[in-house]
């Protein structure tokens, strides 16, 4: 089988969740890829 880390498995059933939820899926995974890394990078900084 073929191993997948944490970050691209999150990113992807995201994208899946919302694309069932509200039907759309353009642009989706940049945009869940670039909210959850600015969350990583939030929450990596002092005082966080």
């Amino acid at each position: 089988g073929t191993v997948v880390g944490g970050f691209p498995m999150l990113l992807h059933q995201a994208v899946r969740q919302v694309e069932m939820m509200t039907g759309r899926i353009a642009d989706l995974v940049e945009a869940l890829r670039a909210a959850v890394k600015a969350e990583i990078v939030r929450r990596a900084a002092p005082g966080s």
